[in-house]
């Protein structure tokens, strides 16, 4: 395909733009929010980048916002990027996905075994002799982007995510080297937390996680609560 993928999308937007909304965008300068978890929160992120660079035919965003989002590029990327987009990016307690790929300041690694569905992670900060080492090292220059915020065990938005805070959640990745997958997935998890546990207590998140949208919309989890039936 003659152009790529990200070609043919940008030249559909065009089109797009100009027969359908041209006279409104052009006129009113409507704002454009982006949103996206997990892969989402990537794509959003690129997004928002390309209708920046495109800005003479398509809205510049306004402002994206990602819910345990991976990471997208390494330290330049991160740089130009947060000098270009306003963001924020959400990151849960014990969710792995924020920290990977791995970047250079994360000192992490992380190997999956082969048997019982589990993940293993290697802190190199600790110098301690037990922690296993994968056979072969890898480390790559991946970093965060956007103004990073924190939802503690608590369910309690951390404004201010700082490299002491994030060496702490490595370690607790590393306290649970055995960890199953399905706490990291309830960890991920952005659905709307189990119902039966928030009755009278619309902090509380259940097994089934939602931890992200108890933290960001508790009044909505509320109201889902006050709307069971009984």
């Amino acid at each position: 395909m003659k152009g790529g993928i990200k070609e043919l999308l940008l030249e559909l937007l065009h089109e797009h733009v100009y027969k359908t909304w041209s006279y409104y965008f052009f006129r009113y300068q409507p704002k454009i929010y982006l949103t996206g978890h997990s892969k989402g929160g990537c794509l959003a992120s690129l997004y928002a980048l390309e209708l920046k660079r495109d800005a003479e035919i398509l809205p510049n965003p306004t402002y994206v916002c990602t819910f345990g989002s991976p990471r997208v590029g390494d330290l330049t990327f991160a740089k130009e990027y947060d000098q270009t987009i306003s963001q924020t990016s959400y990151e849960n307690h014990l969710d792995i996905i924020p920290f990977l790929p791995p970047g250079n300041n994360d000192r992490m690694q992380v190997e999956e075994t082969e048997a019982g569905g589990e993940m293993k992670i290697s802190d190199s900060c600790d110098n301690s002799s037990e922690i296993a080492k994968p056979a072969k090292k890898k480390w790559w220059n991946y970093a965060p982007i956007g103004h990073r915020k924190y939802i503690n065990s608590e369910g309690t938005v951390v404004h201010k995510v700082s490299k002491e805070l994030d060496m702490e959640r490595i370690r607790q990745f590393e306290l649970k080297t055995v960890l199953k997958f399905s706490e990291f997935r309830r960890a991920h998890c952005s659905g709307i937390p189990d119902m039966t546990t928030l009755s009278g207590s619309p902090t509380t998140t259940s097994s089934k996680g939602g931890s992200y949208f108890n933290a960001i919309a508790p009044d909505i989890c509320s109201l889902a609560a006050a709307m069971k039936p009984t």
